[in-house]
């Protein structure tokens, strides 16, 4: 009697089970390269402190676990030399030579727009960590490709800051 009642109980549950199971959506992966302009906040232009606007070139990489969520390496190129004022050392004034900051993230889809947030590391003459908030919304014009706009905020830990405005393209795999 006992292992009827088991069997009768498994049944029960199997079908259940069946239709508590989702679909499962496709995950997919993107590669993109946008062409933007920095703004570093504490730049040193003549010697007077002033923001600085510097090209810069990204390679980013994400991958969609779900439709709303992705984790990614993002890899930012300022191609130019500039001088910067750090707050917490005064009138000290450093330079910085083409850096390059690669920054792990995640994201969330709120709308139209994917914001993230990682942390990660930028080279140059010395190594700074960075903190990096961000967003871009894309417009599809066919499975592969996206066209993107972006804005990244970047805190370079004890250092200085940085908002970056991109424009680019990305081909989804």
């Amino acid at each position: 009697m006992k292992h009827q009642s088991i069997t009768v109980l498994l049944l029960l549950l199997v079908p259940m089970q069946s239709f508590a199971q989702e679909a499962e959506e496709p995950t997919y992966s993107s590669l993109s390269l946008s062409i933007g302009h920095t703004l570093v906040f504490e730049g040193v232009r003549d010697g007077e402190r002033t923001p600085v606007s510097l090209p810069s070139w990204a390679l980013d990489y994400n991958y969609y676990i779900h439709e709303r969520w992705i984790v990614g390496l993002h890899t930012d190129v300022i191609f130019e030399s500039f001088e910067f004022e750090t707050p917490s050392d005064g009138d000290a004034v450093f330079e910085r030579n083409f850096p390059v900051a690669t920054v792990g993230i995640v994201g969330h889809r709120i709308g139209r727009w994917f914001m993230y947030a990682g942390g990660g590391a930028e080279f140059g003459d010395e190594t700074f960590g960075v903190v990096r908030l961000g967003g871009e919304v894309a417009h599809s014009f066919d499975e592969h490709y996206e066209m993107l706009l972006g804005i990244a905020y970047d805190y370079k830990v004890e250092h200085y800051s940085s908002l970056a405005i991109t424009a680019g393209v990305a081909y989804k795999f």
